[in-house]
């Protein structure tokens, strides 16, 4: 689930996928999302052929069911350059699909916890092991499955709402001590 944009570094996705299908023949790629950039669309359009890999990596239009989608796969990959506080690992998380993603500033770190996998940022290699080994680790999936789902209600609206009255209860609180 992305947007098709350089920012996205779909480019390290379809060549992780690539390794690691040398070594699973089951491994496929099903990317979803929007056209933002169609010189880079097209671009990973030519590396999918020139990979031959079209029969295991496919590309998709945008969805309108994210977590539904993310269900449907066992793994999510994520390899954004930049990320404050990505949408497509929460909805991942939330649909209890483990996330592999490159270890950037700012996001997947905090977001992820044992719901998933990081490694190295640029390191393609890496993320081909994390996808081989994640998916031939059954019971790893099973427990990231249930940590992600537990760190995806760190941020629903119930637990966030809870927050935000906590954070003004301290500041009223604050306030109240100073008026003197």
């Amino acid at each position: 689930m992305t947007r098709f944009d350089r920012i996205k570094r779909v480019e390290d996705m379809i060549a992780a996928v690539v390794q690691a299908h040398q070594q699973n023949r089951d491994i496929n790629l099903q990317l979803y999302g929007t056209i933002t950039d169609q010189a880079y669309y097209t671009q990973l359009q030519k590396q999918v052929t020139d990979a031959h890999a079209s029969n295991y990596i496919t590309f998709n239009g945008p969805t309108t069911d994210a977590v539904a989608t993310f269900q449907t796969g066992q793994l999510t990959v994520f390899t954004s350059r930049t990320e404050g506080f990505g949408r497509t690992l929460l909805e991942a998380l939330a649909a209890g699909t483990p996330v592999v993603s490159y270890d950037i500033d700012y996001g997947p770190r905090a977001v992820i916890g044992k719901g998933g996998k990081l490694v190295s940022d640029g390191r393609v290699d890496l993320l081909a092991n994390a996808l081989v080994m994640g998916l031939a680790d059954r019971h790893w999936r099973e427990q990231a499955s249930e940590a992600a789902r537990q760190q995806a209600t760190q941020y629903d609206a119930p637990h966030i709402t809870a927050k935000w009255a906590d954070l003004i209860a301290e500041l009223e609180h604050c306030d109240e001590n100073n008026a003197d």
